[in-house]
């Protein structure tokens, strides 16, 4: 997918998808100076488990690309036995926060907060 707005150089936007037509790696600017690439990490029943993100300036070739520590990992998810998100954890700029979901008998999103080993606690219910 390319991006073309009237005064700006094309921004290109690529998916990589495996066997099971779901996407792995989503690459910005691929060659380019402000490169970027994400990878999702799926679970056993193919549900999204974590978000990773390359840090590394240019693209992974075969001798690096498997090295965990280029794939520090942005966000993780943790679900319940009726695959709801239970937890989703963000990892960034030396803190992580993680967000605890609850549901009703509807299945319906009742609250979510902050985890409360967090210096502040956000708490939201319906």
């Amino acid at each position: 997918m390319w991006h073309q707005i009237d005064g700006f150089e094309t921004k290109v936007t690529e998916y990589d998808y495996n066997s099971s037509n779901q996407m792995i790696y989503t690459s910005y600017q691929p060659g380019g100076g402000d490169y970027k690439l994400t990878r999702n990490m799926l679970d056993p029943a193919g549900r999204l488990s974590a978000v990773d993100y390359w840090n590394q300036p240019t693209q992974p070739d075969t001798n690096d690309a498997d090295n965990p520590s280029n794939w520090p990992n942005f966000t993780s998810f943790v679900y319940n036995q009726n695959s709801q998100i239970l937890r989703q954890s963000f990892n960034g700029f030396g803190k992580e926060i993680n967000w605890d979901y609850s549901y009703n008998s509807r299945n319906w999103i009742s609250a979510y907060e902050e985890d409360p080993a967090a210096d502040t606690v956000k708490k939201i219910r319906y």
